[in-house]
């Protein structure tokens, strides 16, 4: 089996993180970024329970990961990358809206709070992981670790 490569590309808007394995793209993740705080007063308010105050967050477009690979780990490498990058970038909050209708909703939702969301408000399909305030980051991303292990 060969190894999986993870490659992040700047965008206009924020950035692709693709997991690349055999030559071809298994699975990505797209993130918005909102430094200005464009998108803040929504998100204050939907996780105003919390007494947090947003600056700034980013936002996950979509996560997909093709059918063969999911289970094999890489729907949560590509998050950790992501999260990791918003982290080292300085944003508060990383936030996605699970779609209406999607077949498996129940799994999405776990596969998201294991990875450190929470639901805000309770029912609103709208998750968040505060990433500020946060502990030193290990040095290099996480596939850097990855493949050091």
């Amino acid at each position: 089996m060969s190894r999986t490569a993870i490659h992040v590309e700047q965008t206009l808007i924020g950035w692709d993180i693709h997991a690349i394995r055999g030559g071809r793209v298994i699975g990505f993740i797209s993130v918005y970024a909102d430094k200005e705080g464009y998108f803040s007063d929504d998100l204050a308010e939907s996780i105003s329970w919390l007494g947090f105050q947003v600056s700034s967050e980013v936002y996950i477009d979509g996560l997909h990961v093709e059918a063969p690979e999911r289970g094999s780990g890489v729907g949560g490498w590509l998050l950790e990358e992501a999260i990791f990058k918003a982290r080292r970038e300085g944003y508060d909050v990383i936030t996605l809206r699970r779609e209406i209708g999607y077949k498996d909703d129940d799994a999405l939702k776990r596969f998201y709070e294991r990875n450190g969301f929470i639901e805000s408000p309770p029912g609103s399909r709208r998750m968040h992981q505060i990433l500020r305030p946060w502990a030193q980051l290990a040095s290099g991303t996480p596939a850097e670790r990855r493949q050091g292990a």
